[in-house]
This record gives structure tokens, sequence and C-alpha cells, in this order.
């Protein structure tokens, strides 16, 4: 298994990125969803990594270098990748590439309609807060925070 930084649109991008996008249509309206787009994604505020194991992408997991603090962003699992603890080795490495960067909190906004993502975020030891950044209140948004 590998976490490699994307630095090229690809169809493996493509693929991890429309799966997810498809996925949160289904679970929020448009002005609830808040993601990064595509031609964002190679931008020089963000960092793109797909998690793969030989040519089978199995997630994503995305860091927003935008404001004071990194914000996690795009992260998906496969559907078929679920419950294996991917999720945790991605959060694992996104923490560790922070704190390469010199950040000692990093930041998420995730949906009310993902209690599995909320489930980990929390074992992770994240805790909630108010929203940062440019979001506003949104009953359907949670918005939480970790010191790394």
């Amino acid at each position: 298994m590998k976490i490699e930084l994307q630095n090229k649109i690809d169809d493996d991008l493509l693929e991890i990125i429309n799966l997810s996008d498809e996925y949160l249509k289904d679970l929020y309206p448009p002005e609830s969803n808040h993601l990064v787009g595509v031609s964002e994604l190679l931008s020089s505020w963000f960092e793109l990594y797909l998690m793969k194991e030989k040519t089978k992408t199995i997630g994503s997991i995305g860091i927003s270098l935008k404001n004071h603090y990194p914000e996690i962003k795009r992260m998906f699992i496969k559907k078929e990748f679920r419950g294996m603890g991917y999720s945790y080795k991605l959060l694992d490495f996104i923490f560790e590439r922070c704190r390469e960067l010199g950040h000692k909190k990093i930041q998420l906004e995730t949906g009310i309609n993902q209690p599995e993502a909320i489930n980990i975020y929390k074992k992770h030891g994240f805790r909630a807060i108010k929203p940062f950044n440019d979001y506003k209140e949104d009953p359907l948004s949670i918005f939480f925070e970790l010191n790394i």
C-alpha cells in the first residue's frame, strides 16, 4: 500500500473525485457541499494524495493550506474498501505531513449524514468547534479541530 501526492489530473484521480462527488450529492444539497473543485486540486495551496494497492485506488485525502491551519478535504474511501482501517492510515499520514510542514493543529468540516466519518474523527481525538475560515453555520455541517 502506498500514499502518493498527485501532481497531475489522471484517470485515478478523476475516478475518486467523481465517486466522492456522487456520494456527497446524494447526502446533501449543493449549498451544504463544500468541495474543492478538480481545477484547484493541483494548486499551490492544496495537496491531494491517493492511497493505492498495486494498481487499485483505495481512497484519497487532501489538505488545504490556504488558511492559518491546514484543513482536511476530499477524504474518501471507495465502498469496497470501507471498514478495513484505511481511513485511519490516511489520517495518520496527513497528520504527519502537517507536522512536517510545521503545523500543530488541523481542522475539517464534515456532514451530519456521515456517522462513520464522524466516529473516525472522534476516535482520533477531534473535538467539535464553531465554523472556521469562510464557513457559515449550517445545520448539516459539523466542524472539527485537532492538535497534532
